[in-house]
């Protein structure tokens, strides 16, 4: 008699990862600058910076923008990805 030959299959489980996603809270911020009667909001200066930035003639998209304030003098100074500078007015 002859030996049957024993064949086994092997059945791979497949897994799923279950991810939690947390549901992110979005708060909306914003930052006012106030002096004697004037006011403006960090939104709309750093807008404005963005737009003399831009008259300037640079074409380099803006990765990092520093903004130092200055109330007394109604400016407000600029460093654009760490090389450009300038001054726009304040209010």
């Amino acid at each position: 008699m002859a030996k049957k030959e024993k064949t086994t299959t092997a059945t791979k489980k497949e897994t799923t990862k279950k991810e939690t996603t947390r549901k992110e809270s979005s708060k909306e911020i914003e930052v006012y600058f106030q002096y004697e009667s004037h006011e403006t909001k960090q939104k709309d200066l750093s807008e404005k910076i963005e737009r003399a930035y831009k008259e300037a003639g640079h074409k380099d998209a803006i990765k990092h923008m520093d903004i130092y304030v200055k109330p007394e003098e109604n400016a407000a100074y600029y460093v654009i990805n760490e090389n450009e500078t300038g001054k726009v007015d304040l209010f």
